[in-house]
């Protein structure tokens, strides 16, 4: 049975893994393709007129990748906030810083280096203080709203697995439950002789002491030198169940319930004198026995 759960996780997880990516290559797609980019021109001229550099049309899907797959999943989601924030923006500090020297050694000439750096990281080629900061901008917020939608999918399908794998684990339970081997009788020692008391004709039964009163449908109190403890692990919990700290109900006889003082219910059995009552803590679980 594990190993057929493992081989289904495999091939949902293979179906997802596709899925995603062909979903990326697509946003890729028509992201290049909507955009104006001359990859021969020089990736250092100042004259880019409305066209996009080719390093920031390169910048971007890794910004947006980067903090889709890593930011997001390692610092931001284990709630590394501060982590998050200087990691993310002291990466692109040191691309803007990088790239603007770079661009500064070329593009100098006659200029001071100093002022053509600040040019570089103010002018439309920075990524951040650029004209087309709006494109960095955009892309990280998306980026956001990729990874949390993909996380609640994920999330959504992880949940509805477990919902199967916990029906599935119900199912086994009561089929272990089923094969168990519970007690069907109890010997009973009378003065000259032993009885043999069936189970499933026991009403209930009631701890007295150092002994079980086992009621019979016929209402027959039966002494069982057992506690009370020892009897009901023996006993199939399908069939009984422990309303209090001193009795044990079988099913078969229970007619219905009435409410009795706070949350205590009495249990109205078909064949028996004495009244039941169950105790606080224990009457919210024998409401769901009940209905199982």
């Amino acid at each position: 049975m594990t190993l057929r759960f493992n081989i289904n996780d495999l091939g949902f997880s293979k179906l997802k893994f596709n899925l995603e990516y062909c979903f990326l290559l697509l946003i890729w797609l028509a992201y290049f393709s909507s955009i104006n980019v001359r990859w021969t021109k020089s990736w250092i001229s100042t004259s880019f007129l409305p066209d996009i550099a080719p390093h920031i049309a390169i910048a971007i899907p890794v910004v947006f990748l980067m903090n889709v797959y890593w930011l997001i999943p390692t610092f931001l989601n284990r709630k590394k906030w501060h982590v998050y924030v200087l990691l993310s923006l002291g990466m692109l500090v040191f691309y803007e810083l990088s790239r603007a020297a770079i661009f500064s050694v070329y593009l100098s000439n006659d200029e001071p280096f100093i002022q053509v750096l600040a040019t570089e990281l103010t002018g439309r080629n920075s990524l951040v203080l650029g004209e087309l900061n709006f494109l960095t901008i955009n892309f990280f917020i998306i980026s956001f709203f990729f990874r949390f939608t993909r996380d609640w999918i994920v999330h959504q399908s992880t949940i509805k697995q477990m919902k199967t794998e916990n029906s599935q684990l119900k199912i086994l339970t009561r089929k272990v439950r089923q094969e168990k081997i519970y007690k069907d009788s109890f010997i009973v020692k009378k003065k000259n002789s032993q009885l043999l008391l069936r189970t499933a004709n026991i009403v209930f039964f009631k701890a007295q002491g150092d002994f079980v009163l086992a009621m019979d449908n016929e209402l027959n109190k039966h002494i069982l030198n057992d506690s009370l403890k020892r009897i009901y692990a023996q006993l199939n919990p399908d069939l009984f169940f422990q309303i209090n700290r001193s009795e044990i109900v079988n099913f078969a006889y229970i007619i219905g319930h009435k409410s009795f003082i706070k949350n205590r219910l009495e249990v109205i059995l078909n064949c028996a004198t004495q009244t039941l009552y169950t105790s606080n803590s224990r009457t919210p679980r024998f409401r769901e026995w009940l209905k199982r």
